[in-house]
């Protein structure tokens, strides 16, 4: 016996708000880690890498973050560079028109 429908009500659907309305907020401990990562870079030459140590500091100082600064603005800068199919949209599944039924 059922109690409940089966439909979904407007309220229990997940909102989705668009990318031109969400902000792109960066944390601040982010931004200090780009900053005081690219500081180290130019005033300590030990942490530039070099034969023993190679490039994996300076790539945890200022690469991995300003990696993550990019990927947590990529909604702001890949329309300006034209590269709209890397925007999110609806899922393919949305987009597809359904199957006939193969059930006889």
């Amino acid at each position: 016996m059922l109690l409940a429908p089966f439909s979904l009500t407007d309220s229990s659907t997940p909102q989705r708000r668009s990318a031109a309305r969400m902000p792109m907020q960066v944390p601040a401990w982010l931004l200090a880690w780009v900053a005081l990562g690219t500081l180290a870079l130019v005033l300590i030459p030990a942490t530039r890498g070099g034969d023993v140590g190679g490039y994996s500091l300076p790539f945890w100082l200022l690469g991995a973050p300003l990696l993550d600064v990019l990927w947590l603005t990529r909604r702001r800068w890949l329309p300006r560079i034209g590269h709209s199919q890397f925007v999110a949209r609806g899922s393919r599944s949305r987009n597809r028109p359904p199957l006939p039924s193969r059930i006889r």
